[in-house]
Parts: C-alpha cells; structure tokens; sequence
C-alpha cells in the first residue's frame, strides 16, 4: 500500500518535472520569436487549462517596437525533435516598421537648392 502510494507520487513529480521543462522550452520559443519583431517588455502567461500532448496554449503580452502594448495568444508545439517546436499565433506578428528614407526633392523653379 505504502509502496503503491510512493510510487504515484514519485510518477506525478517525474512528469510535474518534465511539464515543467517543456514550459521552460516553451516560454524561450516564445521570447525568440518576439525578438525577431524587437518586442520588450514581454510577459508570457500559461494557460494550464489548454493544453494537450503536444501544445501549450499561452496569453502573452509585449511592447512593439513602436512602444504600444500588445496583447496576443498563442499554441507553442513541441514535439520529441527540435523540428517540430513550432509556434503559432492568434494574430500574426507584425514585421518591424522600417525607417522610411528621405528622398530628396527637387524644386521645379529652382533645381540647384
């Protein structure tokens, strides 16, 4: 009986570790690829009632590149091989804004200024 007891508890603290590990991976995915969008401020929280085998579901919210606060969700996959850790947002990141050059313009009366 005892030995029974002990052997569940111990079978709940190997898999409670490596759920643990998974969110750990997870949350990296997460941060990586906000980091491609130059994101800050980043505060990832788990869902820990969606979830399945081989997702976890996460509220995540960020500041953009243009400073505003962005609320966004998404299924982060991870399987056995690093090919298939995949993360898959609610609503797509946006690209960073880039910086729009100054063309220079020339004025019709005077084109030496």
């Amino acid at each position: 009986m005892i030995l029974a007891a002990l052997g569940t508890i111990a079978l709940l603290g190997v898999a409670g570790f490596f759920t643990w590990d998974r969110h750990r991976m997870c949350t990296a995915l997460i941060e990586g690829s906000l980091g491609k969008y130059h994101a800050t401020d980043i505060q990832i929280t788990l869902d820990w009632l969606d979830f399945d085998r081989d997702t976890f579901t996460y509220d995540v919210e960020y500041r953009d590149r243009a400073g505003k606060i962005q609320h966004n969700r998404c299924k982060v996959s991870s399987g056995d091989y690093p090919a298939d850790e995949a993360v898959y947002w609610t609503e797509p990141l946006q690209p960073p804004a880039r910086k729009q050059e100054q063309i220079p313009t020339v004025d019709p009366q005077n084109p030496h200024t």
